[in-house]
């Protein structure tokens, strides 16, 4: 192989390089939009994945037990440590009743 045809071996591994590179770029450019898609279609199908979640202590075994608004709106739980009945209990904000009543 003479000088001009290594060049030559040369020139065209490097315009391979070159296109792969840009494809590649592309190829980056697709995978991100169909991340923020998939995000997007996550978000509707699982709605707000930022429920809040409370950390609340069995008053029976103190093991701490992590409940969400659904839980709190059953209005109890049973404590995975020692199956003690956990009730919930909220007084409201109202001015009247200075927080004794159920509305």
């Amino acid at each position: 192989m003479d000088m001009q045809e290594l060049v030559a071996l040369v020139k065209q591994l490097s315009d391979r390089v070159t296109d792969l590179e840009e494809e590649l770029g592309i190829m980056a450019e697709q995978i991100d939009a169909l991340q923020d898609s998939m995000e997007e279609m996550a978000e509707d199908f699982f709605g707000d994945d930022e429920e809040d979640v409370y950390d609340i202590e069995c008053p029976e075994c103190q093991e701490t037990i992590a409940v969400d608004a659904g839980i709190l709106d059953e209005g109890f739980v049973n404590c995975p440590g020692c199956d003690a009945t956990i009730e919930f209990q909220f007084g409201c904000d109202c001015e009247e009743c200075e927080g004794n009543c159920n509305g």
